[in-house]
């Protein structure tokens, strides 16, 4: 199973796979430029792909981001003669491998892509994070029962959970669920639980899970 289009979590690799019984290959890239990194088939991490796109990892001010740092995706991609991009700017983060690949490839690695600028979330005290995907996922089952889930922040302390109840699930443990938001982003944090229909999809007619209407 190949996977393009958004960031893959955990989760739903782990529903890939229990679905459809088969591994999964994830593969970044941009409509503009082709693709960036895949995900190596030995490990968790993306090797970006060298021979065909120049791809720096720079942080805000510009400079190369520091391993297991986080850094904003600049492609240079080596061949594209009718409409070159030099240093184009994705728009997406990824974090930037901390060591080499134990698989012994010598391509550059990744260990994460973390999404789209728009998806980092501003906290109370200024500071400006990923949300942890994958300790939330596994967390808040135990306290919320749901088919689909997005993170909307609205304001610098205020998330809202919108979601998609279980059908026949028990009610919500609010209380629980705010104090692990709290925990996972920030203690002055307000948590409001929207059950809906669905979730809507945006304008490329992806679902995101994560959106910040304050990000910068």
């Amino acid at each position: 199973f190949i996977a393009t289009g958004e960031v893959l979590d955990s989760a739903a690799r782990d529903a890939i796979v229990r679905a459809f019984g088969c591994g999964v290959i994830d593969v970044y890239g941009a409509r503009e430029v082709g693709p960036v990194a895949f995900q190596c088939p030995d490990g968790e991490g993306y090797h970006l792909c060298a021979e065909t796109v120049l791809c720096e990892l720079l942080d805000e001010e510009g400079k190369p981001a520091e391993p297991g740092a986080y850094g904003r995706v600049v492609v240079t991609p080596l061949y594209e003669y009718a409409m070159p991009f030099i240093r184009y700017d994705l728009g997406d983060y990824a974090k930037l491998s901390e060591s080499n690949c134990a698989c012994g490839r010598g391509l550059p690695s990744v260990d994460r892509i973390g999404g789209r600028s728009r998806h980092l979330f501003v906290m109370p005290d200024g500071s400006r994070r990923w949300p942890p995907v994958g300790p939330i996922s596994k967390s808040l089952t135990r306290y919320l029962a749901y088919r689909q889930i997005q993170f909307v922040q609205v304001a610098v302390d205020l998330l809202e959970l919108r979601y998609v109840p279980e059908v026949d699930a028990a009610k919500p443990d609010a209380e629980a669920v705010e104090r692990l938001m709290r925990t996972e982003f920030h203690p002055q944090l307000v948590v409001r639980l929207m059950p809906v229909d669905r979730i809507e999809r945006g304008a490329g007619m992806k679902i995101e899970q994560f959106i910040s209407r304050v990000a910068t």
